[in-house]
Protein backbone atom coordinates (compact mmCIF):
# COMPACT_ATOMS: atom_id res chain seq x y z
CA UNK A 1 0.00 0.00 0.00
CA UNK A 2 1.52 3.18 -0.82
CA UNK A 3 1.34 6.40 0.90
CA UNK A 4 -0.63 9.43 -0.62
CA UNK A 5 1.84 12.41 -1.85
CA UNK A 6 1.15 15.42 -0.78
CA UNK A 7 1.08 18.15 -3.89
CA UNK A 8 1.74 21.68 -3.33
CA UNK A 9 -1.42 24.03 -4.23
CA UNK A 10 -1.83 27.44 -5.19
CA UNK A 11 -4.56 28.38 -3.41
CA UNK A 12 -6.78 26.70 -0.67
CA UNK A 13 -10.89 25.93 -1.84
CA UNK A 14 -13.46 28.17 -0.30
CA UNK A 15 -15.89 26.55 2.02
CA UNK A 16 -19.17 27.09 2.82
CA UNK A 17 -17.91 29.17 6.02
CA UNK A 18 -15.60 31.40 4.77
CA UNK A 19 -18.33 32.15 1.36
CA UNK A 20 -20.73 33.13 3.67
CA UNK A 21 -18.50 35.07 5.79
CA UNK A 22 -17.46 36.65 2.26
CA UNK A 23 -20.81 37.51 0.98
CA UNK A 24 -21.68 39.11 4.77
CA UNK A 25 -19.10 41.59 4.48
CA UNK A 26 -19.98 42.60 0.96
CA UNK A 27 -23.39 42.92 1.68
CA UNK A 28 -22.69 45.24 4.66
CA UNK A 29 -20.47 47.39 3.03
CA UNK A 30 -23.32 47.94 0.16
CA UNK A 31 -25.68 48.65 2.69
CA UNK A 32 -23.57 51.23 4.80
CA UNK A 33 -22.86 53.07 0.83
CA UNK A 34 -26.16 53.08 0.55
CA UNK A 35 -27.50 54.77 3.86
CA UNK A 36 -24.18 57.50 3.67
CA UNK A 37 -26.15 58.17 0.35
CA UNK A 38 -29.24 58.52 1.57
CA UNK A 39 -28.51 60.53 4.56
CA UNK A 40 -26.54 63.16 2.23
CA UNK A 41 -29.18 62.58 -0.45
CA UNK A 42 -31.95 63.97 1.97
CA UNK A 43 -29.92 66.23 3.80
CA UNK A 44 -28.77 68.25 -0.11
CA UNK A 45 -32.95 67.79 -1.23
CA UNK A 46 -34.02 69.34 2.77
CA UNK A 47 -31.24 72.17 2.20
CA UNK A 48 -31.80 72.52 -2.02
CA UNK A 49 -35.31 73.09 -0.99
CA UNK A 50 -34.70 75.73 1.77
CA UNK A 51 -32.69 77.72 -0.07
CA UNK A 52 -35.26 77.71 -2.94
CA UNK A 53 -37.58 78.70 -0.55
CA UNK A 54 -35.30 81.37 0.20
CA UNK A 55 -34.62 82.57 -2.90
CA UNK A 56 -38.29 82.56 -3.76
CA UNK A 57 -39.32 85.03 -1.12
CA UNK A 58 -36.64 87.34 -1.37
CA UNK A 59 -37.47 87.25 -5.07
CA UNK A 60 -41.17 87.37 -4.95
CA UNK A 61 -42.02 88.53 -1.61
CA UNK A 62 -41.56 91.40 0.80
CA UNK A 63 -41.60 90.61 4.63
CA UNK A 64 -42.58 92.30 7.12
CA UNK A 65 -40.96 91.34 10.96
CA UNK A 66 -43.04 92.01 14.17
CA UNK A 67 -41.89 91.12 17.67
CA UNK A 68 -44.20 91.65 20.44
CA UNK A 69 -41.44 94.16 22.16
CA UNK A 70 -42.64 96.75 19.16
CA UNK A 71 -44.93 99.34 19.34
CA UNK A 72 -46.75 98.38 16.02
CA UNK A 73 -47.44 94.55 16.95
CA UNK A 74 -49.54 95.63 19.61
CA UNK A 75 -51.38 97.81 17.01
CA UNK A 76 -51.43 94.55 14.31
CA UNK A 77 -52.77 92.89 17.56
CA UNK A 78 -55.74 95.10 17.61
CA UNK A 79 -56.50 95.68 14.32
CA UNK A 80 -56.64 91.61 14.06
CA UNK A 81 -58.63 91.07 16.42
CA UNK A 82 -61.29 92.52 14.45
CA UNK A 83 -60.61 91.55 11.30
CA UNK A 84 -63.20 89.11 9.68
CA UNK A 85 -60.78 85.94 9.24
CA UNK A 86 -59.97 86.57 13.12
CA UNK A 87 -63.79 86.78 13.38
CA UNK A 88 -65.16 83.94 10.94
CA UNK A 89 -62.35 82.37 8.95
CA UNK A 90 -59.43 80.97 11.48
CA UNK A 91 -59.71 77.84 12.53
CA UNK A 92 -56.71 78.18 14.91
CA UNK A 93 -57.42 81.03 17.16
CA UNK A 94 -56.05 81.72 20.60
CA UNK A 95 -56.81 84.26 23.52
CA UNK A 96 -55.08 87.36 23.71
CA UNK A 97 -55.27 89.03 27.35
CA UNK A 98 -54.89 93.05 25.65
CA UNK A 99 -55.18 96.54 28.04
CA UNK A 100 -57.79 97.56 26.12
CA UNK A 101 -61.40 97.33 26.22
CA UNK A 102 -61.96 96.63 22.38
CA UNK A 103 -65.57 97.53 21.13
CA UNK A 104 -68.46 96.76 23.39
CA UNK A 105 -68.62 93.56 24.92
CA UNK A 106 -71.71 91.78 26.26
CA UNK A 107 -72.71 93.13 29.95
CA UNK A 108 -73.01 91.22 32.61
CA UNK A 109 -75.83 92.31 35.30
CA UNK A 110 -75.77 91.29 38.44
CA UNK A 111 -77.71 92.12 41.51
CA UNK A 112 -74.45 93.92 42.82
CA UNK A 113 -74.50 95.63 39.63
CA UNK A 114 -71.18 94.65 38.40
CA UNK A 115 -71.08 94.66 34.38
CA UNK A 116 -68.52 95.38 31.90
CA UNK A 117 -69.73 98.75 30.89
CA UNK A 118 -66.60 100.22 28.33
CA UNK A 119 -65.97 102.72 31.12
CA UNK A 120 -63.48 100.41 32.95
CA UNK A 121 -66.43 100.45 36.10
CA UNK A 122 -66.90 97.12 37.43
CA UNK A 123 -65.82 95.49 34.01
CA UNK A 124 -64.30 91.84 34.48
CA UNK A 125 -61.45 90.41 33.47
CA UNK A 126 -63.15 88.43 30.57
CA UNK A 127 -63.81 92.26 29.13
CA UNK A 128 -59.92 92.33 28.09
CA UNK A 129 -59.63 89.03 25.94
CA UNK A 130 -59.66 88.84 22.65
CA UNK A 131 -58.96 86.63 20.36
CA UNK A 132 -56.76 86.61 17.87
CA UNK A 133 -54.59 83.50 14.95
CA UNK A 134 -52.69 80.99 16.92
CA UNK A 135 -49.27 79.84 15.61
CA UNK A 136 -48.56 78.83 12.33
CA UNK A 137 -49.38 80.25 9.09
CA UNK A 138 -52.72 81.92 7.91
CA UNK A 139 -53.64 83.49 4.68
CA UNK A 140 -56.41 86.42 4.51
CA UNK A 141 -57.12 89.52 2.54
CA UNK A 142 -56.90 93.22 3.24
CA UNK A 143 -58.76 95.38 0.03
CA UNK A 144 -58.54 92.60 -2.01
CA UNK A 145 -54.75 91.52 -1.19
CA UNK A 146 -53.57 88.51 -0.45
CA UNK A 147 -51.03 87.89 2.82
CA UNK A 148 -49.90 85.94 4.27
CA UNK A 149 -48.77 85.88 7.80
CA UNK A 150 -46.75 83.20 10.19
CA UNK A 151 -47.09 83.40 14.13
CA UNK A 152 -44.21 81.72 15.94
CA UNK A 153 -42.62 81.74 18.86
CA UNK A 154 -39.31 82.71 18.38
CA UNK A 155 -38.11 80.57 21.30
CA UNK A 156 -38.37 77.75 18.72
CA UNK A 157 -37.00 79.42 15.46
CA UNK A 158 -34.79 76.55 14.68
CA UNK A 159 -33.68 76.92 10.62
CA UNK A 160 -30.33 77.15 8.80
CA UNK A 161 -32.14 80.59 7.35
CA UNK A 162 -31.31 83.85 9.66
CA UNK A 163 -34.05 84.71 11.04
CA UNK A 164 -35.80 88.12 11.11
CA UNK A 165 -34.61 89.37 14.64
CA UNK A 166 -33.60 88.37 17.77
CA UNK A 167 -35.81 88.45 20.55
CA UNK A 168 -36.27 86.81 23.86
CA UNK A 169 -37.70 82.62 23.92
CA UNK A 170 -40.85 83.55 24.78
CA UNK A 171 -41.61 86.44 22.83
CA UNK A 172 -43.69 86.16 19.82
CA UNK A 173 -42.81 87.00 15.70
CA UNK A 174 -45.34 87.78 13.54
CA UNK A 175 -44.29 87.39 9.75
CA UNK A 176 -46.26 89.06 6.93
CA UNK A 177 -45.28 88.46 3.24
CA UNK A 178 -47.06 90.24 0.37
CA UNK A 179 -45.61 91.31 -3.22
CA UNK A 180 -45.93 94.65 -2.89
CA UNK A 181 -44.31 97.19 -0.25
CA UNK A 182 -46.26 100.07 -0.18
CA UNK A 183 -49.00 97.44 1.21
CA UNK A 184 -47.24 97.55 4.62
CA UNK A 185 -47.53 101.01 4.90
CA UNK A 186 -51.16 100.82 4.04
CA UNK A 187 -52.16 98.15 6.52
CA UNK A 188 -50.03 99.50 9.64
CA UNK A 189 -51.59 102.90 8.71
CA UNK A 190 -54.69 101.41 8.51
CA UNK A 191 -53.08 99.48 11.65
CA UNK A 192 -52.13 102.37 14.21
CA UNK A 193 -56.14 103.97 12.85
CA UNK A 194 -57.57 101.18 14.89
CA UNK A 195 -55.57 101.22 17.92
CA UNK A 196 -55.56 104.76 17.99
CA UNK A 197 -59.21 105.17 17.79
CA UNK A 198 -59.19 102.01 20.81
CA UNK A 199 -56.53 104.45 22.97
CA UNK A 200 -57.78 107.54 22.31
CA UNK A 201 -59.44 107.96 25.46
CA UNK A 202 -56.71 106.43 27.60
CA UNK A 203 -53.72 107.07 29.06
CA UNK A 204 -50.62 103.98 28.42
CA UNK A 205 -48.59 103.46 31.22
CA UNK A 206 -44.89 102.00 30.38
CA UNK A 207 -42.51 101.08 32.78
CA UNK A 208 -38.54 100.17 32.08
CA UNK A 209 -38.19 96.85 32.04
CA UNK A 210 -35.06 95.51 31.53
CA UNK A 211 -33.48 96.84 28.21
CA UNK A 212 -37.35 97.95 26.67
CA UNK A 213 -40.49 99.49 27.87
CA UNK A 214 -43.00 97.45 28.86
CA UNK A 215 -46.92 99.07 28.72
CA UNK A 216 -48.22 97.93 32.02
CA UNK A 217 -51.42 99.41 32.46
CA UNK A 218 -53.81 101.40 30.20
CA UNK A 219 -56.08 104.13 32.37
CA UNK A 220 -59.25 106.34 31.54
CA UNK A 221 -57.68 109.92 30.82
CA UNK A 222 -57.71 111.83 34.03
CA UNK A 223 -60.18 115.21 33.64
CA UNK A 224 -58.76 118.48 34.84
CA UNK A 225 -61.66 119.03 36.88
CA UNK A 226 -60.95 115.47 39.15
CA UNK A 227 -57.58 116.73 40.27
CA UNK A 228 -58.14 119.84 42.89
CA UNK A 229 -55.06 121.74 43.59
CA UNK A 230 -54.81 125.24 45.21
CA UNK A 231 -56.17 128.11 43.04
CA UNK A 232 -53.90 128.56 39.81
CA UNK A 233 -51.41 126.13 40.58
CA UNK A 234 -52.60 123.74 37.76
CA UNK A 235 -53.47 126.17 35.46
CA UNK A 236 -49.88 127.65 36.04
CA UNK A 237 -48.20 123.98 35.62
CA UNK A 238 -50.66 123.40 32.11
CA UNK A 239 -49.52 126.76 30.61
CA UNK A 240 -46.02 125.99 31.36
CA UNK A 241 -46.18 122.26 29.42
CA UNK A 242 -48.63 124.49 26.84
CA UNK A 243 -45.83 127.03 26.08
CA UNK A 244 -42.86 124.28 26.32
CA UNK A 245 -44.46 121.90 23.60
CA UNK A 246 -45.27 124.52 21.09
CA UNK A 247 -41.59 125.98 21.38
CA UNK A 248 -39.65 123.44 19.53
CA UNK A 249 -38.27 125.93 17.16
CA UNK A 250 -37.69 129.00 19.57
CA UNK A 251 -35.62 126.47 21.64
CA UNK A 252 -33.31 125.37 18.43
CA UNK A 253 -33.04 128.96 17.23
CA UNK A 254 -31.26 129.67 20.75
CA UNK A 255 -29.52 126.44 21.09
CA UNK A 256 -30.97 125.30 24.16
CA UNK A 257 -31.67 122.13 24.77
CA UNK A 258 -35.20 120.94 23.82
CA UNK A 259 -36.21 119.38 27.18
CA UNK A 260 -37.93 120.43 30.56
CA UNK A 261 -38.30 119.42 33.77
CA UNK A 262 -40.10 119.84 36.77
CA UNK A 263 -40.18 118.77 40.68
CA UNK A 264 -43.97 118.52 42.30
CA UNK A 265 -43.01 118.28 46.06
CA UNK A 266 -45.28 118.78 49.69
CA UNK A 267 -47.27 116.14 51.74
CA UNK A 268 -48.01 113.16 50.89
CA UNK A 269 -51.72 112.63 49.65
CA UNK A 270 -52.09 116.08 48.47
CA UNK A 271 -52.32 114.71 43.76
CA UNK A 272 -49.15 114.82 42.60
CA UNK A 273 -49.38 111.81 40.37
CA UNK A 274 -52.92 112.58 39.95
CA UNK A 275 -51.12 116.19 38.19
CA UNK A 276 -49.04 114.24 36.43
CA UNK A 277 -51.59 112.25 35.01
CA UNK A 278 -54.41 114.87 34.14
CA UNK A 279 -51.34 116.62 32.61
CA UNK A 280 -50.35 113.77 30.14
CA UNK A 281 -54.28 113.45 29.44
CA UNK A 282 -54.73 116.98 28.30
CA UNK A 283 -51.78 116.57 25.73
CA UNK A 284 -52.59 113.19 24.64
CA UNK A 285 -49.33 112.00 26.00
CA UNK A 286 -48.68 108.53 27.95
CA UNK A 287 -46.36 108.11 30.57
CA UNK A 288 -43.18 106.28 31.37
CA UNK A 289 -42.08 105.33 35.02
CA UNK A 290 -38.65 104.50 36.34
CA UNK A 291 -37.49 102.95 39.55
CA UNK A 292 -34.47 104.32 40.74
CA UNK A 293 -34.38 102.39 43.71
CA UNK A 294 -34.87 99.27 41.68
CA UNK A 295 -32.08 96.55 42.49
CA UNK A 296 -32.57 95.50 38.75
CA UNK A 297 -32.05 99.22 37.25
CA UNK A 298 -28.43 99.73 36.76
CA UNK A 299 -26.43 102.52 34.91
CA UNK A 300 -26.19 100.90 31.39
CA UNK A 301 -30.36 100.09 31.98
CA UNK A 302 -30.76 103.84 33.48
CA UNK A 303 -29.19 105.20 30.07
CA UNK A 304 -31.21 103.11 27.43
CA UNK A 305 -34.61 103.61 29.22
CA UNK A 306 -33.63 107.43 28.70
CA UNK A 307 -32.45 106.87 24.98
CA UNK A 308 -35.51 104.82 24.39
CA UNK A 309 -38.38 106.52 25.38
CA UNK A 310 -41.58 106.04 23.16
CA UNK A 311 -43.07 108.67 21.19
CA UNK A 312 -45.24 111.55 22.66
CA UNK A 313 -44.31 110.27 26.53
CA UNK A 314 -43.10 111.84 29.57
CA UNK A 315 -40.63 110.38 31.74
CA UNK A 316 -41.67 110.05 35.55
CA UNK A 317 -39.94 109.47 38.41
CA UNK A 318 -41.64 109.02 41.24
CA UNK A 319 -40.73 109.69 45.22
CA UNK A 320 -37.06 110.69 44.04
CA UNK A 321 -36.18 111.18 47.47
CA UNK A 322 -36.37 107.51 48.19
CA UNK A 323 -33.37 106.77 45.56
CA UNK A 324 -31.08 108.01 48.34
CA UNK A 325 -30.64 106.16 51.95
CA UNK A 326 -32.45 107.32 55.12
CA UNK A 327 -30.47 109.13 57.64
CA UNK A 328 -31.23 106.68 60.65
CA UNK A 329 -28.10 104.95 60.82
CA UNK A 330 -30.89 102.04 63.16
CA UNK A 331 -32.61 101.54 59.90
CA UNK A 332 -31.85 98.67 58.04
CA UNK A 333 -30.66 100.27 54.23
CA UNK A 334 -30.12 98.44 51.13
CA UNK A 335 -26.48 98.62 49.53
CA UNK A 336 -25.40 102.05 48.50
CA UNK A 337 -23.37 102.91 45.66
CA UNK A 338 -20.84 105.89 46.78
CA UNK A 339 -19.93 108.44 44.45
CA UNK A 340 -18.10 111.89 43.77
CA UNK A 341 -20.54 114.93 42.43
CA UNK A 342 -18.70 117.43 40.69
CA UNK A 343 -19.47 120.90 42.62
CA UNK A 344 -20.49 119.07 45.70
CA UNK A 345 -18.40 118.40 48.83
CA UNK A 346 -20.38 115.92 50.19
CA UNK A 347 -20.55 112.54 48.77
CA UNK A 348 -24.08 111.39 47.33
CA UNK A 349 -25.67 107.89 47.48
CA UNK A 350 -28.28 106.03 46.31
CA UNK A 351 -30.07 102.50 47.24
CA UNK A 352 -30.55 101.52 43.01
CA UNK A 353 -27.56 100.03 41.27
CA UNK A 354 -27.78 102.88 39.08
CA UNK A 355 -25.47 105.75 39.94
CA UNK A 356 -26.44 109.74 41.27
CA UNK A 357 -23.97 110.78 38.17
CA UNK A 358 -25.40 108.64 35.60
CA UNK A 359 -28.95 110.04 36.60
CA UNK A 360 -27.42 113.67 35.93
CA UNK A 361 -26.00 112.77 33.01
CA UNK A 362 -29.31 111.25 31.52
CA UNK A 363 -31.36 114.32 32.86
CA UNK A 364 -28.86 116.98 30.75
CA UNK A 365 -25.53 115.23 30.15
CA UNK A 366 -23.89 115.17 26.66
CA UNK A 367 -25.92 111.64 26.35
CA UNK A 368 -29.19 112.86 27.01
CA UNK A 369 -31.71 112.92 24.47
CA UNK A 370 -34.23 116.27 23.43
CA UNK A 371 -37.49 116.16 22.96
CA UNK A 372 -38.38 114.67 25.85
CA UNK A 373 -40.41 116.30 29.69
CA UNK A 374 -39.32 114.18 33.03
CA UNK A 375 -41.38 114.91 36.29
CA UNK A 376 -40.51 114.26 39.74
CA UNK A 377 -41.73 113.75 42.51
CA UNK A 378 -40.84 113.77 46.64
CA UNK A 379 -42.15 114.12 49.98
CA UNK A 380 -38.85 115.92 51.23
CA UNK A 381 -37.90 118.66 49.18
CA UNK A 382 -34.93 119.10 51.49
CA UNK A 383 -33.33 115.58 51.15
CA UNK A 384 -32.53 116.08 47.80
CA UNK A 385 -29.06 117.10 46.45
CA UNK A 386 -28.26 121.02 45.52
CA UNK A 387 -27.11 119.69 42.03
CA UNK A 388 -30.36 118.09 41.22
CA UNK A 389 -32.60 120.66 41.16
CA UNK A 390 -30.23 123.36 39.28
CA UNK A 391 -32.09 124.63 36.20
CA UNK A 392 -31.57 122.40 33.05
CA UNK A 393 -32.40 119.34 35.26
CA UNK A 394 -35.33 121.00 37.25
CA UNK A 395 -36.73 123.59 35.18
CA UNK A 396 -39.81 124.30 37.59
CA UNK A 397 -40.61 123.49 41.09
CA UNK A 398 -44.56 123.10 42.13
CA UNK A 399 -45.79 122.82 45.78
CA UNK A 400 -48.42 121.20 46.54
CA UNK A 401 -49.28 121.47 50.01
CA UNK A 402 -52.15 120.74 51.92
CA UNK A 403 -55.89 121.06 52.11
CA UNK A 404 -56.85 124.74 51.67
CA UNK A 405 -60.69 126.73 52.18
CA UNK A 406 -60.48 127.01 48.27
CA UNK A 407 -59.91 122.97 47.68
CA UNK A 408 -62.49 122.09 50.19
CA UNK A 409 -65.46 123.98 48.72
CA UNK A 410 -64.16 122.59 45.25
CA UNK A 411 -64.09 118.97 46.10
CA UNK A 412 -67.20 119.42 48.02
CA UNK A 413 -68.50 120.68 44.91
CA UNK A 414 -67.12 117.87 43.27
CA UNK A 415 -68.69 115.29 45.69
CA UNK A 416 -72.20 116.55 46.41
CA UNK A 417 -75.25 117.32 44.84
CA UNK A 418 -77.14 119.14 47.41
CA UNK A 419 -74.28 121.04 48.09
CA UNK A 420 -74.30 125.31 49.43
CA UNK A 421 -71.88 128.05 50.50
CA UNK A 422 -73.14 128.31 53.81
CA UNK A 423 -72.69 124.59 54.72
CA UNK A 424 -69.11 124.55 53.13
CA UNK A 425 -68.52 127.32 55.65
CA UNK A 426 -69.74 125.89 58.51
CA UNK A 427 -67.44 122.70 57.63
CA UNK A 428 -64.46 124.35 57.01
CA UNK A 429 -65.28 126.27 60.61
CA UNK A 430 -64.78 122.87 62.30
CA UNK A 431 -61.87 121.60 59.87
CA UNK A 432 -60.23 124.13 59.06
CA UNK A 433 -58.17 124.25 62.48
CA UNK A 434 -56.45 120.64 61.44
CA UNK A 435 -54.16 119.67 58.89
CA UNK A 436 -54.59 117.09 56.74
CA UNK A 437 -54.14 116.44 52.81
CA UNK A 438 -56.95 116.14 49.95
CA UNK A 439 -56.14 112.43 50.19
CA UNK A 440 -57.85 111.84 53.86
CA UNK A 441 -60.93 114.71 52.62
CA UNK A 442 -61.54 112.48 50.05
CA UNK A 443 -62.06 109.72 52.61
CA UNK A 444 -63.70 111.33 54.89
CA UNK A 445 -66.37 111.93 52.28
CA UNK A 446 -66.20 108.71 51.12
CA UNK A 447 -67.68 107.60 54.67
CA UNK A 448 -70.35 109.94 54.59
CA UNK A 449 -71.58 109.41 50.85
CA UNK A 450 -75.63 110.14 51.24
CA UNK A 451 -75.15 113.90 51.30
CA UNK A 452 -73.48 116.86 52.14
CA UNK A 453 -75.51 117.91 54.74
CA UNK A 454 -74.70 114.19 56.64
CA UNK A 455 -70.85 115.01 56.07
CA UNK A 456 -71.13 118.58 58.09
CA UNK A 457 -73.10 117.13 60.48
CA UNK A 458 -70.61 114.04 60.77
CA UNK A 459 -67.49 116.67 60.67
CA UNK A 460 -68.10 117.14 64.38
CA UNK A 461 -66.09 114.31 65.14
CA UNK A 462 -63.39 115.08 62.43
CA UNK A 463 -60.89 114.85 65.08
CA UNK A 464 -61.51 111.56 65.96
CA UNK A 465 -61.26 110.54 61.86
CA UNK A 466 -57.87 112.16 61.94
CA UNK A 467 -56.56 109.97 64.80
CA UNK A 468 -58.00 106.76 62.96
CA UNK A 469 -55.93 107.47 60.58
CA UNK A 470 -52.86 108.39 62.74
CA UNK A 471 -52.11 111.47 61.42
CA UNK A 472 -53.66 114.32 63.61
CA UNK A 473 -51.53 117.31 63.66
CA UNK A 474 -53.47 120.66 65.08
Amino acid sequence: MTAPTLEPTTGAEPTTATDHLGSFFSFHTFGKGWFIFGFFGSFLVWYLQAAIQFLLNRILFFQLTLTDADDEFRWYCAWFSFHPYTLFGAKRIKPKKTHHNFGREPVLNTERGISDDNNGEGSSKASRVKFVPGLGIHLFYVQSKLFIMKLENAGFQKSLIPPSSSVKPSNENCDSKNTAYFTFRDLLDECYYVHDLISREKTTIYSASQHTWRVTSVVEKREKKTVILDEGVWEELYKDVSNFLNSKKWYKDRGIPYRRGYLLYGPPGNGKTSTITSIAACFNLNICVINMGSQNMSDDRLQNAFSTVPKNSIIVLEDIDSSFPKDDPNEQQEPTHEIDVRGMRSVIKTTGKATFSCLLNCLDGISSQESRIVFMTTNFKDKLPPSLLRNGRVDRKVYLGNTTKSQLQRMSQNFYEDFNDELCEKLWDRVGAFTFCMAQLQGFFLRNPSSFESAVEASKNFETFLKEEGTLDK
